[in-house]
């Protein structure tokens, strides 16, 4: 076989062909192996994706995983002057950017992989992040606290005016110092005469 009047052995078009097709081979291995390793990647980050989301005050925070459940909420202790309906109302407000925070990384994942040429094109059904105002917890005016007591005893004639209230201590011969009121013993009974009791004195005839 002559090219141009050169003669062109078929050995070496066969050679030159083989070893085209092998780098080409290679080169689509090398490329489907970078795919199967950039999908299993992004698999592993939407898998691991966390929304969250928090209200304007920063009274509450929602957090969800990557199919939109919510996994975690906190809330403030101020919310407990709140009514109930406008918590609840605020609660799911703050759920639903969650849900739209969650599903704006797993969009962005997917468009590494379209800028990367590892997909053609970001899957058609993949949901798009709701469009969610955010909102702040209207809170009620917390109930006064009651003024705290300042009675104090008054002064007494121990205790100059002024002074702190202390109680007076207690003498420890107290026994001793302080007079007790004992009662008064019963009279003693009268003893009788040898003849006879009182009763009888009128009785008797007087000898003179």
């Amino acid at each position: 076989m002559t090219t141009g009047g050169a003669p062109v052995d078929a050995d070496d078009d066969l050679e030159r062909l083989m070893a085209e097709t092998g780098a080409q081979a290679d080169h689509a291995i090398e490329q489907g192996n970078r795919r199967r390793q950039a999908l299993e990647w992004a698999n592993s980050q939407i898998a691991a994706v966390e929304g969250t989301a928090a209200s304007a005050d920063g009274l509450i925070r929602a957090t969800v995983d990557q199919s939109g459940m919510l996994v975690g909420l906190e809330l403030s202790p101020r919310v407990r002057t709140a009514k109930p309906e406008d918590l609840s109302d605020a609660i799911i407000v703050v759920a639903q950017r969650a849900v739209a925070n969650a599903r704006s990384q797993i969009r962005e994942t997917y468009a590494n992989l379209q800028n990367e040429g590892v997909i053609r094109e970001v899957p058609e059904d993949l949901p798009r992040p709701p469009s969610v105002r955010n909102v702040s917890v209207p809170l009620q005016p917390e109930p006064s606290p009651e003024p705290a007591s300042d009675w104090k005893p008054a002064p007494s004639d121990w205790q100059p005016a002024g002074a702190e209230w202390k109680p007076a201590p207690i003498s420890e011969d107290w026994r001793q110092s302080t007079p007790v009121d004992q009662p008064e013993p019963p009279p003693a009974p009268s003893q009788p005469d040898e003849d006879g009791p009182p009763e009888t004195w009128l009785d008797r005839k007087t000898t003179w």
